[in-house]
């Protein structure tokens, strides 16, 4: 399992209602792979991986990305 892959299942839960903002999660993805001894993907990577598993892109109302179907675990919380 690459870092995107591994990050996903640790990390991110499906919600058909909740949204998570695109650059939180790729900046806690980014402190995810330090602490987890990965080497930094490319962003476009993880843009790929988010898609390989199901999520999809949406523009926020202040013009930012969202990713559309997704919950961030809070910090200190991972999937088992």
């Amino acid at each position: 399992m690459n870092a995107p892959e591994a990050f996903i299942a640790a990390k991110l839960n499906p919600s058909r209602t909740r949204r998570a903002p695109y650059e939180l999660t790729l900046r806690v993805f980014h402190g995810w792979c330090r602490t987890n001894g990965y080497p930094m993907p490319d962003d476009e990577e993880f843009m790929d991986a988010l898609e390989a598993a199901g999520y999809s892109f949406v523009t926020g109302e202040r013009g930012d990305w969202l990713i559309s179907g997704a919950y961030l675990l809070p910090i200190g919380r991972e999937n088992t």
